[in-house]
């Protein structure tokens, strides 16, 4: 890996790793839910009515529930390939001078992430979006130190 320890490599990969711990929580419950039948009476009216709303998308037929089980798999699927594609990326970042940009994108993309889940008024996703916004963050903050 060439230049390793550039300033602010280390919180960069901390924030990669963050937003795949993010998708790993957010993929555990989305299996759960897949798995564990709800037994709250609120839970399962609700869910009987996600089903109750039926989607038509031209030959495609589907109801709420799933569109919403879509959505979840969907939010996992993209944490996880954004984790994944910055840790792949960090080296060449670094060896070519682009780390601060990929930083940059990083900071816009979490910091989209924090404020839906602020809107929707959603603590856990939240938080996870705040502590990996801090991390590129710092990482942005450690670059410029150095340059």
């Amino acid at each position: 890996m060439p230049n390793a320890t550039a300033p602010g490599s280390r919180l960069f990969r901390a924030g990669a790793i963050g937003y795949l711990v993010f998708a790993g929580v957010h993929l555990t419950a989305f299996v759960r839910s897949l798995v564990v039948a709800p037994t709250d009476p609120l839970e399962l009216e609700a869910e009987r009515a996600l089903r109750a709303v039926v989607v038509d998308l031209g030959p495609f037929h589907t109801h709420f529930g799933q569109l919403v089980r879509l959505l979840s798999a969907s939010y996992s699927t993209l944490l996880l390939f954004v984790g994944v594609l910055n840790l792949v990326a960090l080296p060449a970042a670094v060896a070519h001078g682009r780390l601060r940009g990929l930083t940059l994108v990083n900071l816009v993309f979490c910091g989209l992430l924090l404020v839906l889940s602020a809107i929707v008024r959603f603590p856990p996703p939240m938080m996870f979006a705040l502590v990996i916004e801090v991390l590129f963050a710092l990482s942005l903050a450690a670059q410029r130190r150095a340059a």
